[in-house]
């Protein structure tokens, strides 16, 4: 992991900071700088910004964002930019009516490579507007390598937008190995709901990952709107929006190899999983399972190329079950709950040859599988049966399968259908609540962060003895290397592992321990 050199940025600098504690950088000195392996922390409080379009032209800022690194980090040396453990801070970008009046991107990674970019919360014009950040390869030529996105908070503003061009919380576009990890996304909307207005939203990218994250009152949530492969979206709670997690192929352009699996997608007015066809890509490899979708109003549905859907519960509230356009090809389809009526799967979507099928039964004997074999043998159409403890259907724990569901155990090799919903959405108290509730969140991006924080403990103290609370830590951090050594850092975790203070705490542990 990387050894960080820490910096410090604060919303009340004058300009003339040096990046200590004591001195810290404006926000800008930080994007400056910082280089391969530094890590600034932002102090607690609202960082205003404002666009320059004197110095900087429209398109340029069309490829990063107001603030933007001007150096590059490194595989072994990242630049990362972080608020400071226990407080928050806000970036708000001022919209300009030079540029737009309704969006700001107060933040993009330009032409650099490995930015780590945690635990902000980011919103435009004080929350009335989107705010959002890019990660792009566009201004590089080339796709950018080894973005990070933890533990953030994203304000698409309180105004549904009328436009259908791209608006979004995250902007990923010519990137490879660029995960999105713990953070939330609420009120990027669309009057119409088009999905051009997302959470978050893909272009051109490889091996992406996006989990444990929560969406929320959005038009798009998660969009891998076209020409992604390789990537990997799991474990995230995507409630009280319009689509899924989405996709489409376009002409001649290709979204192979995707897996999407353990997410739990409820309360849709549209579908949650699936790829359009808009053109003659192909979608080859695609692997859908153990999701759970319930009271969605669409289909799960696939363009051109194979796919394979299994142990997933799909309960939607109107249209469809499954659709597949002409080309759309199963290579597994079985283990599903498909839940009741009305049950209604499409072959060859749109085209003459279509064949509706309105019943399990026929599904099972129809011979829709690629090599001509029966689907679904091992499915059910049922009710799943959820605990529904708050008896409205509207919290991520409502979705745990009750003792008497039929999907508890008949899954693939014995297993239950649906998301394991204990290993979905946040890992940590959501950011809004982070002045009462800090150490969940601390202790994730700890570990995260190359568990640079529990270094500042003072090694005099015998461990056998210590009893670690983190948002006291950074008092020290202006401690000597030799306070820093692997011993002292292993030491730590194990002794934060032996003490169940908090079962999600020994989770998030081990989850991120080396």
């Amino acid at each position: 992991m990387p050894d960080f050199t820490w910096k410090y940025a604060s919303p009340s600098a004058v300009g003339s900071g040096d990046g200590s504690i004591g001195n810290p950088w404006t926000a800008h000195q930080a994007m400056s700088n910082a280089v391969a392996g530094d890590a600034v922390f932002f102090r607690g409080g609202i960082y205003d910004l404002y666009y320059d379009l004197v110095a900087y032209s429209t398109d340029f800022y069309d490829d990063r964002g107001i603030l933007f690194p001007a150096n590059t980090g490194t595989a072994g040396a990242p630049i990362m930019f972080a608020r400071y453990p226990g407080e928050i801070a806000i970036l708000n970008a001022n919209t300009d009516a030079g540029y737009s009046t309704t969006d700001a991107r107060a933040f993009g990674s330009g032409t650099s490579d490995y930015i780590y970019f945690n635990g902000f919360v980011v919103q435009a014009d004080g929350g009335a507007a989107r705010g959002g950040v890019g990660f792009k390869g566009n201004a590089l030529g080339r796709k950018t390598l080894g973005h990070r996105i933890f533990n953030c908070h994203f304000r698409g503003g309180g105004v549904a937008t009328a436009s259908t061009d791209n608006r979004d919380g995250i902007r990923m576009e010519q990137t490879i190995d660029t995960h999105v990890r713990n953070c939330s996304f609420t009120g990027y909307r669309q009057i119409n709901d088009s999905l051009n207005t997302a959470a978050i939203k893909m272009y051109d990218n490889d091996a992406a990952i996006i989990e444990h994250c929560d969406v929320g009152n959005c038009s798009g949530t998660i969009f891998l709107k076209a020409n992604n492969s390789d990537c990997i979206v799991r474990n995230n709670y995507i409630h009280d929006s319009h689509g899924g997690i989405l996709s489409q192929i376009v002409a001649g352009v290709n979204s192979p190899r995707q897996r999407i699996h353990n997410n739990v997608l409820v309360n849709l007015t549209g579908a949650p999983l699936g790829c359009s066809q808009q053109g003659t890509g192909n979608l080859a490899g695609w692997h859908i399972y153990d999701n759970t979708m319930y009271n969605v109003a669409g289909n799960v549905g696939y363009a051109r190329g194979d796919s394979s859907i299994y142990n997933n519960i799909l309960y939607v509230n109107s249209g469809w079950t499954y659709a597949g356009n002409v080309d759309a090809e199963l290579l597994v389809s079985d283990y599903n709950n498909w839940g009741v009526a009305p049950y209604v799967i499409i072959q060859d979507l749109n085209d003459p040859s279509q064949v509706v099928y309105t019943s399990l039964i026929a599904w099972q004997e129809s011979g829709g599988m690629k090599d001509g074999s029966n689907p679904d043998l091992n499915s059910i159409a049922a009710d799943p049966i959820f605990t529904n403890g708050s008896g409205l259907f509207n919290q991520l724990s409502d979705f745990t399968l009750d003792a008497g569901s039929p999907c508890i155990g008949t899954g693939l090799a014995g297993t239950n259908m649906g998301a394991d919903i204990a290993t979905v959405g946040l890992l940590r108290p959501g950011i809004d609540d982070l002045s009462v509730a800090v150490f969940n969140d601390d202790v994730a991006m700890s570990y995260e962060l190359s568990l640079g924080p529990l270094q500042s403990i003072d090694s005099t103290v015998p461990i056998s003895n210590l009893t670690v609370t983190y948002s006291q830590q950074l008092a020290l951090d202006e401690l000597t290397a030799n306070d820093r050594s692997d011993d002292l850092v292993i030491a730590l975790i194990n002794k934060i592992l032996g003490q169940v203070l908090n079962p999600s705490i020994i989770s998030i542990a081990s989850r991120y321990r080396a």
